[in-house]
Formats: structure tokens, C-alpha cells, sequence
């Protein structure tokens, strides 16, 4: 399935492509010049580029800080109980009632024969 979206992408960008050879000039024209002024941004805005920096730091930190929590977790739930976890809260291994737990307390009056 991916093969195909990239495939309709693809062809659905060849099709926008100018076919005139003045057209394509100017396109390439276009696209140095918007590739110029990106990789140049840093030297016209220094401080942005600092502030930004800084910030996708903060951002990566996080981000490892989260993906190392979440593998934590999936780890404990995919190994089983813990051994921290108090008894109580653990589902014993056999039944704890007792026989005379078993027995019915109250039956009810014995049917009347013979009415």
C-alpha cells in the first residue's frame, strides 16, 4: 500500500513538472534561490538560530526522557508482576475457603408430601 500512495505522489508531482523549457529554467531558477536563502538563514538571523538550537536541545531531552519512560513500562507490563508488589494485591494460587465455607447455611422447609 505505501508503494502505491508514493507512486500516485510521484506521478501526481511528474504531471505538475512544466514541459516548456523557459518554464523549467525559471522553476530551477526558483528553487536555487529558495535553497539559498534556507541554508543562509543562520547568518541573517543569528540570534533565531541560538534560541531554536537551544530549544530543540530541551525538545530532544525530552523526547528521550518520554521514549525511555515508555519502554520502561511496555518492559514491566510485557515481564509480568513485579516483585515490589505487596501480596495482598497478588491472586493467591489455590482457593482459600474452607469446607465448612462450602456448605449451604439455610436450605428452606421440606416440602409437605401428601397435600
Amino acid at each position: 500500500m505505501f508503494i502505491l500512495r508514493t507512486a500516485f505522489w510521484l506521478s501526481l508531482a511528474v504531471l505538475v513538472l512544466p514541459t516548456d523549457a523557459r518554464q523549467q529554467q525559471a522553476l530551477t531558477s526558483k528553487i536555487m534561490d529558495t535553497v539559498h536563502h534556507v541554508s543562509t538563514f543562520c547568518d541573517r538571523n543569528e540570534k533565531a538560530c541560538k534560541t531554536g538550537t537551544r530549544y530543540w536541545g530541551v525538545f530532544r531531552q525530552k523526547a528521550d526522557y518520554g521514549f525511555q519512560l515508555a519502554v520502561k513500562l511496555i518492559s514491566e507490563q510485557l515481564s509480568g508482576p513485579r516483585a515490589d508488589v505487596d501480596a495482598a494485591y497478588q491472586r493467591p494460587a489455590s482457593s482459600t475457603l474452607r469446607s465448612d465455607d462450602l456448605t449451604p447455611q439455610w436450605r428452606g422447609k421440606k416440602a409437605q408430601s401428601g397435600i
